[in-house]
C-alpha cells in the first residue's frame, strides 16, 4: 500500500527474481510498470496515468 488508494503488485519467478511490477490507483494502472527476464534484466518499462499509457 502506497497511500491515497495507491498500491503496487509484484509477481516473482520461481527462482525469486521479480517477473513484473505495476503501480495502481483506484484500481487502474497508475505509475510505473516493469517487466523483467528470469536473469533480472529489465525487458520493458512503462508509465501509466489513470489506466492509460502516459
Amino acid at each position: 500500500y502506497l497511500g491515497e488508494d495507491k498500491y503496487k503488485i509484484t509477481r516473482y519467478y520461481l527462482n525469486g527474481q521479480k517477473r513484473w511490477e505495476f503501480e495502481y490507483k483506484n484500481g487502474l494502472l497508475h505509475g510505473e510498470g516493469l517487466l523483467w527476464a528470469t536473469n533480472g534484466t529489465v525487458l520493458s518499462r512503462g508509465k501509466y496515468l489513470n489506466g492509460d499509457i502516459a
